[in-house]
Protein backbone atom coordinates (compact mmCIF):
# COMPACT_ATOMS: atom_id res chain seq x y z
CA UNK A 1 0.00 0.00 0.00
CA UNK A 2 1.25 3.84 -1.17
CA UNK A 3 2.21 5.93 1.90
CA UNK A 4 -1.16 8.30 0.29
CA UNK A 5 -2.89 5.19 0.94
CA UNK A 6 -2.28 4.47 4.58
CA UNK A 7 -2.37 7.72 5.65
CA UNK A 8 -5.97 7.77 4.13
CA UNK A 9 -6.68 4.54 6.23
CA UNK A 10 -5.27 5.86 9.46
CA UNK A 11 -7.67 9.12 9.00
CA UNK A 12 -10.47 6.73 8.02
CA UNK A 13 -10.13 4.97 11.71
CA UNK A 14 -9.33 7.60 13.43
CA UNK A 15 -12.88 9.13 12.88
CA UNK A 16 -14.72 6.03 13.35
CA UNK A 17 -12.91 5.95 16.52
CA UNK A 18 -13.97 9.02 18.13
CA UNK A 19 -17.47 8.61 16.78
CA UNK A 20 -17.98 5.05 18.72
CA UNK A 21 -16.70 6.93 21.92
CA UNK A 22 -19.12 10.13 21.61
CA UNK A 23 -22.28 7.89 20.89
CA UNK A 24 -21.09 5.74 24.11
CA UNK A 25 -20.56 8.22 26.44
CA UNK A 26 -23.03 11.19 25.57
CA UNK A 27 -22.51 13.01 28.74
CA UNK A 28 -19.04 13.06 28.58
CA UNK A 29 -16.15 12.44 30.73
CA UNK A 30 -17.97 9.00 32.08
CA UNK A 31 -20.90 11.01 32.33
CA UNK A 32 -19.77 13.95 34.42
CA UNK A 33 -21.92 16.15 32.36
CA UNK A 34 -25.13 14.01 32.60
CA UNK A 35 -25.15 14.13 36.83
CA UNK A 36 -24.34 17.68 37.16
CA UNK A 37 -26.75 19.33 34.06
CA UNK A 38 -30.55 17.45 34.88
CA UNK A 39 -31.87 16.06 31.49
CA UNK A 40 -33.94 19.56 31.18
CA UNK A 41 -31.41 21.51 30.55
CA UNK A 42 -31.42 23.61 33.73
CA UNK A 43 -28.64 23.45 36.01
CA UNK A 44 -29.14 22.75 39.94
CA UNK A 45 -27.89 25.69 42.47
CA UNK A 46 -24.71 24.98 44.11
CA UNK A 47 -25.45 26.03 47.21
CA UNK A 48 -29.18 24.89 47.34
CA UNK A 49 -28.05 22.16 49.56
CA UNK A 50 -26.20 24.31 52.04
CA UNK A 51 -26.48 24.32 55.76
CA UNK A 52 -28.07 27.05 57.39
CA UNK A 53 -26.19 28.88 59.64
CA UNK A 54 -27.37 28.22 63.52
CA UNK A 55 -29.36 31.00 65.33
CA UNK A 56 -26.90 32.40 67.88
CA UNK A 57 -27.53 30.42 70.91
CA UNK A 58 -29.74 32.26 73.31
CA UNK A 59 -28.53 33.62 77.25
CA UNK A 60 -29.24 31.02 79.53
CA UNK A 61 -31.13 31.93 82.73
CA UNK A 62 -29.83 31.24 85.87
CA UNK A 63 -32.41 30.78 89.31
CA UNK A 64 -31.17 32.33 92.30
CA UNK A 65 -32.27 30.91 95.71
CA UNK A 66 -31.76 31.88 99.23
CA UNK A 67 -29.65 28.12 101.38
CA UNK A 68 -28.10 27.49 104.75
CA UNK A 69 -24.45 27.49 103.66
CA UNK A 70 -24.14 24.46 106.25
CA UNK A 71 -27.07 22.61 104.96
CA UNK A 72 -27.25 23.71 101.56
CA UNK A 73 -30.79 23.45 101.91
CA UNK A 74 -32.85 26.01 100.80
CA UNK A 75 -34.69 28.73 102.83
CA UNK A 76 -37.45 31.59 101.81
CA UNK A 77 -35.70 34.77 100.52
CA UNK A 78 -35.63 36.61 103.23
CA UNK A 79 -32.95 35.66 105.03
CA UNK A 80 -30.39 36.65 102.07
CA UNK A 81 -32.44 39.50 101.32
CA UNK A 82 -31.35 40.69 104.91
CA UNK A 83 -27.70 39.27 104.39
CA UNK A 84 -28.24 36.49 107.66
CA UNK A 85 -25.34 35.23 108.89
CA UNK A 86 -25.29 31.11 108.00
CA UNK A 87 -27.20 32.32 104.52
CA UNK A 88 -26.07 32.86 101.21
CA UNK A 89 -27.49 33.32 97.40
CA UNK A 90 -26.87 29.99 95.10
CA UNK A 91 -27.18 30.00 91.51
CA UNK A 92 -28.52 27.34 89.30
CA UNK A 93 -29.45 27.04 85.36
CA UNK A 94 -33.21 27.47 85.18
CA UNK A 95 -33.65 24.30 83.78
CA UNK A 96 -32.29 22.48 85.87
CA UNK A 97 -34.09 20.81 89.06
CA UNK A 98 -34.27 23.47 91.25
CA UNK A 99 -35.33 22.70 95.14
CA UNK A 100 -38.25 23.50 96.75
CA UNK A 101 -37.87 25.76 100.18
CA UNK A 102 -37.16 22.96 102.71
CA UNK A 103 -35.32 20.77 100.52
CA UNK A 104 -31.29 20.88 99.78
CA UNK A 105 -29.59 22.00 96.80
CA UNK A 106 -27.95 19.12 94.62
CA UNK A 107 -25.94 21.49 91.91
CA UNK A 108 -24.86 25.30 91.28
CA UNK A 109 -22.80 27.73 92.34
CA UNK A 110 -22.46 30.10 95.27
CA UNK A 111 -20.74 32.25 91.93
CA UNK A 112 -23.02 34.90 90.54
CA UNK A 113 -22.96 33.34 86.74
CA UNK A 114 -22.72 35.71 84.07
CA UNK A 115 -26.24 35.25 83.18
CA UNK A 116 -29.80 36.76 83.26
CA UNK A 117 -31.12 36.28 86.58
CA UNK A 118 -34.37 35.39 88.34
CA UNK A 119 -36.01 34.24 91.02
CA UNK A 120 -38.59 31.67 91.30
CA UNK A 121 -41.18 29.58 92.96
CA UNK A 122 -41.00 28.40 96.33
CA UNK A 123 -42.31 25.20 95.14
CA UNK A 124 -39.55 25.05 93.18
CA UNK A 125 -39.32 23.04 89.67
CA UNK A 126 -37.58 23.03 86.15
CA UNK A 127 -37.94 25.69 83.28
CA UNK A 128 -39.22 29.06 82.98
CA UNK A 129 -42.69 28.42 84.31
CA UNK A 130 -41.07 28.50 87.49
CA UNK A 131 -39.43 32.28 87.29
CA UNK A 132 -41.38 35.07 89.10
CA UNK A 133 -41.90 38.63 88.11
CA UNK A 134 -39.91 41.27 90.15
CA UNK A 135 -39.41 44.44 88.04
CA UNK A 136 -41.83 46.83 90.53
CA UNK A 137 -39.76 50.24 90.97
CA UNK A 138 -37.47 49.86 94.41
CA UNK A 139 -36.53 52.81 96.93
CA UNK A 140 -32.78 52.88 97.81
CA UNK A 141 -31.76 54.03 101.23
CA UNK A 142 -28.40 53.70 102.49
CA UNK A 143 -28.07 51.57 105.96
CA UNK A 144 -25.26 50.60 108.05
CA UNK A 145 -24.79 46.82 107.41
CA UNK A 146 -24.51 45.82 111.17
CA UNK A 147 -27.95 47.43 111.90
CA UNK A 148 -30.08 47.75 109.10
CA UNK A 149 -30.52 51.35 110.20
CA UNK A 150 -30.71 53.86 107.43
CA UNK A 151 -27.91 56.98 107.50
CA UNK A 152 -27.36 59.51 105.26
CA UNK A 153 -27.29 58.05 101.91
CA UNK A 154 -23.86 59.78 100.79
CA UNK A 155 -21.95 57.41 103.35
CA UNK A 156 -23.44 54.90 100.55
CA UNK A 157 -22.60 57.38 97.46
CA UNK A 158 -18.57 57.26 98.44
CA UNK A 159 -18.92 53.72 99.11
CA UNK A 160 -17.84 53.98 102.77
CA UNK A 161 -17.29 51.01 104.21
CA UNK A 162 -19.78 49.57 106.83
CA UNK A 163 -22.35 51.04 104.84
CA UNK A 164 -24.42 49.43 101.54
CA UNK A 165 -27.53 49.92 99.88
CA UNK A 166 -31.17 49.00 100.80
CA UNK A 167 -33.83 48.61 98.29
CA UNK A 168 -37.41 48.54 99.28
CA UNK A 169 -40.62 48.38 97.03
CA UNK A 170 -42.15 51.66 96.46
CA UNK A 171 -45.48 50.31 97.47
CA UNK A 172 -44.31 49.90 100.80
CA UNK A 173 -43.44 51.70 104.28
CA UNK A 174 -39.90 53.75 103.98
CA UNK A 175 -38.08 54.62 107.11
CA UNK A 176 -37.01 57.51 108.60
CA UNK A 177 -33.27 58.44 108.56
CA UNK A 178 -32.14 56.67 111.76
CA UNK A 179 -35.24 54.00 111.91
CA UNK A 180 -34.60 50.25 110.94
CA UNK A 181 -35.06 49.06 107.58
CA UNK A 182 -37.47 46.33 106.92
CA UNK A 183 -38.45 44.17 104.01
CA UNK A 184 -35.98 45.34 101.46
CA UNK A 185 -32.98 43.42 100.44
CA UNK A 186 -29.35 44.68 99.90
CA UNK A 187 -29.87 42.22 96.36
CA UNK A 188 -29.64 44.96 93.48
CA UNK A 189 -31.37 43.75 90.06
CA UNK A 190 -31.84 45.51 86.70
CA UNK A 191 -35.07 45.23 86.36
CA UNK A 192 -35.65 47.87 88.99
CA UNK A 193 -36.33 51.77 88.57
CA UNK A 194 -34.66 53.19 91.32
CA UNK A 195 -36.02 56.14 93.69
CA UNK A 196 -34.51 58.15 96.48
CA UNK A 197 -36.45 58.81 99.50
CA UNK A 198 -37.18 62.10 101.85
CA UNK A 199 -35.05 62.14 104.83
CA UNK A 200 -37.95 61.73 107.22
CA UNK A 201 -39.79 58.70 105.18
CA UNK A 202 -43.12 57.60 104.90
CA UNK A 203 -45.21 55.98 102.88
CA UNK A 204 -43.20 54.72 99.34
CA UNK A 205 -44.56 57.07 96.63
CA UNK A 206 -45.14 59.25 98.90
CA UNK A 207 -41.44 59.23 100.29
CA UNK A 208 -39.98 59.05 97.05
CA UNK A 209 -38.18 61.95 95.49
CA UNK A 210 -36.62 62.99 92.16
CA UNK A 211 -37.10 61.58 88.60
CA UNK A 212 -35.36 58.02 88.46
CA UNK A 213 -31.62 58.14 87.85
CA UNK A 214 -31.20 57.31 84.10
CA UNK A 215 -27.90 54.91 84.62
CA UNK A 216 -30.52 52.58 87.33
CA UNK A 217 -33.89 52.65 84.95
CA UNK A 218 -35.24 49.41 83.52
CA UNK A 219 -33.60 48.45 80.86
CA UNK A 220 -35.25 47.52 77.50
CA UNK A 221 -34.11 43.86 77.36
CA UNK A 222 -32.52 41.86 80.04
CA UNK A 223 -28.81 42.85 80.08
CA UNK A 224 -26.35 40.34 81.59
CA UNK A 225 -24.69 41.17 84.87
CA UNK A 226 -21.23 40.84 86.58
CA UNK A 227 -21.32 40.65 90.36
CA UNK A 228 -18.45 40.89 92.56
CA UNK A 229 -18.29 40.42 96.58
CA UNK A 230 -16.11 43.40 97.59
CA UNK A 231 -15.54 42.16 101.19
CA UNK A 232 -15.16 38.48 101.84
CA UNK A 233 -15.71 38.88 105.35
CA UNK A 234 -19.44 39.42 104.43
CA UNK A 235 -19.70 37.15 101.15
CA UNK A 236 -23.34 37.75 101.31
CA UNK A 237 -23.38 41.02 99.78
CA UNK A 238 -22.57 41.33 96.15
CA UNK A 239 -22.19 44.35 93.89
CA UNK A 240 -23.80 43.85 90.31
CA UNK A 241 -23.05 45.96 87.19
CA UNK A 242 -24.23 45.26 83.84
CA UNK A 243 -21.83 44.33 81.28
CA UNK A 244 -23.85 43.91 78.02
Amino acid sequence: MTPALRAAALSLGLAAFLVAGCSSSPGGLDGWESSRFPDDGTQDDPLADDEEWPDEAEPRTFAEICVRKKTMVRTAYRPCDDAEKGHAWFYLAIDAKIPAVGRKAKSGSFQPPDADLVRVSDKGGSGDTVALSDDADRVEICVRTSTRVRTDDGRCDDGRDGYQWYYIPISRHIPRVGARAERGTYHPSDWWTLYRARPKGGQGRAAAIKEPRPEASRPASWPTRRCTTPDMRRPWIATCTSIG
